[in-house]
């Protein structure tokens, strides 16, 4: 906590010539910016939320109660980011940046779960409950349901604390598109992550980075509404020869598979998306002497619980699990 101003309690009239005396709250961040949150009603900052100038506060914390305290038409709470000088930043009177002619000291903040991320001049928008701050330091971290819209904003938060996408699992409820995710620490390779998009976006992702030496790690097809949509992990390494393709028919797999099998690439993803009744394919196979494998792209879960405990008493392990829904009844893709 930078500033801290919670004593004023009049609405003022900004015509009236009168100072914008108000409460509010200015935190600075690691990144180097500040926000602020003003109009807050008096001493629900220090008193009922219990905040001290010097305090470290997270994401979460309950800052105090919005109002209509100083130069407002109306209870509403003021966020302002900005980057302000080193000293001498904030006016004593009103909390506002100093040296801020043309806003230059503003930054417009990033808004998950909206389109586009920016607030729209003219647009309300209904305050809800976004996917959680994600901490450091863990092993792994796993996100469950969490809708299209805010995704982007998880992976923001997870990146900036230093975890990559390790797997990403798409599904559509409803019309509706939501993903499961896991994301570990940070490794050395450098990794690439897209999801939401079309075959020709996918492709290109895949052109752009195959140039670079990034290989794909897990590669992901999902419906979305009447349409497919991809997903796709890249790593920066060498290693096993790979080989990937996405969106062709079930014949056009099957075919595929066989021949890559002679050729001794295995399959590492197979993952299946149904949209008005056609399954569509996307595979990852690399070239390796794991020897012999079973996969099946078409399982019920009887079907796939049985083909489970068979391959369990031959010593085989689960390597590759993805649900799908196929003309409105579940089914399992396995390896």
């Amino acid at each position: 906590m930078r500033y801290i101003v919670d004593n004023q309690s009049k609405q003022v009239d900004s015509k009236s010539g009168d100072p914008c005396t108000n409460n509010y709250v200015w935190i600075e961040h690691k990144n180097g910016e500040w926000t602020k949150y003003s109009h807050m009603t008096k001493n629900s900052a220090t008193q009922k939320a219990k905040l001290k100038v010097g305090k470290f506060v997270k994401a979460g914390t309950y800052l105090g109660d919005g109002g209509k305290v100083g130069c407002a038409s109306g209870d509403h709470l003021h966020f302002e980011v900005g980057v302000p000088r080193k000293s001498g930043s904030i006016s004593a009177t009103g909390g506002f940046l100093r040296d801020n002619s043309n806003s230059k000291r503003n930054r417009t903040p990033k808004i998950c779960g909206i389109s586009g991320g920016i607030f729209a001049s003219g647009t309300s928008y209904d305050a809800r409950n976004g996917p959680g701050n994600i901490r450091k330091g863990s092993s792994e971290v796993a996100r469950h349901g969490v809708p299209a819209r805010d995704f982007q904003c998880l992976f923001d938060q997870a990146t900036g604390s230093g975890y990559e996408l390790r797997w990403i699992d798409g599904f559509d409820r409803n019309g509706k598109v939501y993903y499961n995710a896991v994301f570990g620490p940070k490794g050395r390779a450098q990794r690439r992550a897209y999801f939401g998009l079309t075959g020709k976006q996918y492709q290109a992702r895949f052109d752009q980075y195959s140039k670079t030496g990034y290989r794909p790690v897990q590669v992901e097809t999902y419906r979305s509404g009447t349409s497919v949509r991809y997903a796709i992990i890249l790593k920066k390494r060498s290693g096993p020869k790979s080989v990937a393709y996405h969106g062709v028919s079930a014949s056009a797999h099957q075919k595929r598979i066989d021949d890559l099998t002679k050729k001794g690439f295995r399959p590492k993803n197979i993952a299946v998306a149904s949209v008005k009744g056609t399954r569509y394919y996307t595979a990852l196979y690399e070239k390796t002497n794991i020897g012999s494998y079973q996969a099946k792209s078409s399982l019920t879960p009887a079907q796939y619980q049985k083909l489970f405990d068979e391959n369990k008493k031959k010593g085989r392990q689960i390597a590759y699990l993805n649900g799908y829904s196929h003309k409105g009844k579940p089914y399992l893709s396995a390896i």
